[in-house]
């Protein structure tokens, strides 16, 4: 009976521990970590593209749109990176209370197997290496002895997964212990990068507040820079028209391939802005300043709004006025962050001054979808969304073309 209860007790402590599914919260980490960074990596190419279109433009005198832009950038960028940042280090963190976790359990199994291996170390050394024998001979019959044979094989299997399992689980011990050093000092890394990030975009915040309160102030800076914005919306609007002849050319060509591979589907087409359909808000909020002439309080110049200002706070959602597509994603001098949607009939809406962009060029987008949010990008006097509304790239009044709230 020692013997069986020998075998009871070796199989009773066979019991490994299952590891434990992966949390919700670290794979929403990991998905919204994907998510920034492509943001970020389409942040930096919009960044480039608008560098690259400032110096093929030829000025003969310094300009300041052009320098408030490249300030805008570089803190529209650091906010980008803190935001990854930010998530890498939740990532990490959450990395090694898992590992610290599994450290834990493993160093618990490790003592367990050990326990376990005493105790049959010390069954050993007591019943000394006759015990099979004797367990063979007490048997009363064949089918008894049999089936004690069986047993006593599986007693030795059962050591040599002893000692295995106690082998894997130092070795997963050690590499978990080597991992967590590991992941600690990453985190450090972070931490320090995230820092400078936070100063970095702290001194370009900065950088953009003087220069902007440079343009108020001054008489000069602020003609200078009117000037500029007046040309920034003849440049959008020759945009406009470049982008929209482009894509009807592209449109033409898919329309003749179709033609000529009858067994191709064509592309559907895109919802068509009606003459006298009504668009919806892009944002509740107060119109701050409408479309037309208006006069400086302090300097009294007068200037052309090609759009009107709507209030909001940082980070507000912007929606599609009308289902369209992106006709343009990026950045515009004295615009800042932009986004232009194409709804057909030569009708286009402009939303500037945005924080972020959620949709890329091609996009198709339904009425009401979020197309960025609410920020102070560009020449903007506070967070609110800069709105026109554009047939064959000339400015109207977006009042006339938006339906009741």
């Amino acid at each position: 009976m020692k013997g069986k209860a020998l075998i009871v007790m070796i199989f009773a402590a066979l019991a490994l521990a299952v590891p434990s599914a992966e949390a919700l919260t670290r794979q929403e980490v990991d998905q919204r970590l994907r998510q920034e960074e492509i943001r970020l990596a389409q942040i930096e190419a919009q960044v480039s593209q608008h560098r690259q279109k400032m110096s093929e433009t030829v000025r003969k005198e310094k300009s300041l749109l052009d320098e408030l832009s490249v300030i805008n950038e570089k803190t529209v960028v650091a906010a980008q990176k803190i935001v990854v940042l930010d998530l890498k280090q939740k990532k990490v963190t959450a990395r090694i209370e898992e590992l610290e976790t599994e450290i834990a359990m493993t160093r618990k199994d490790l003592a367990d197997v050990q326990e376990l291996l005493h105790r049959r170390l010390l069954a050993l050394y007591k019943y000394g290496n006759g015990t099979d024998l004797d367990l063979l001979l007490s048997t009363g019959d064949v089918q008894e002895a049999l089936a004690t044979t069986y047993l006593l094989k599986r007693i030795t299997d059962q050591d040599r997964a002893f000692f295995e399992d106690l082998t894997r689980k130092s070795r997963r011990l050690e590499s978990a212990l080597g991992e967590l050093e590991e992941q600690r000092g990453e985190l450090r890394k972070q931490r320090a990068d995230l820092e400078r990030q936070k100063k970095e975009y702290n001194q370009s915040l900065a950088r953009r507040n003087k220069a902007l309160e440079e343009i108020r102030r001054q008489k000069s800076n602020y003609e200078k820079a009117e000037k500029e914005l007046v040309q920034a919306q003849a440049e959008l609007e020759q945009r406009i028209r470049r982008l929209l002849q482009e894509k009807q050319r592209l449109v033409e060509e898919a329309r003749r391939a179709a033609l000529e591979r009858p067994g191709q589907k064509p592309k559907e087409p895109m919802p068509t802005y009606k003459p006298g359909g009504k668009l919806q808000w892009p944002l509740k909020g107060r119109v701050m300043s409408p479309f037309g002439t208006r006069v400086h309080p302090t300097f009294k110049t007068k200037t052309v709004h090609t759009g009107i200002d709507i209030d909001g706070k940082r980070g507000d959602p912007v929606g599609a006025a009308a289902a369209g597509e992106v006709l343009f994603a990026g950045w515009l001098r004295g615009y800042g962050q932009i986004v232009v949607l194409d709804h057909g009939g030569d009708l286009t809406t402009v939303y500037a001054h945005l924080s972020k962009i959620s949709v890329a060029e091609g996009d198709r987008v339904a009425v009401g979808q979020t197309v960025g949010l609410v920020g102070d990008t560009g020449v903007a006097t506070g967070h609110h969304l800069h709105f026109e509304v554009r047939v064959n790239g000339e400015a109207r009044d977006p009042m006339r073309y938006l339906g009741g709230r």
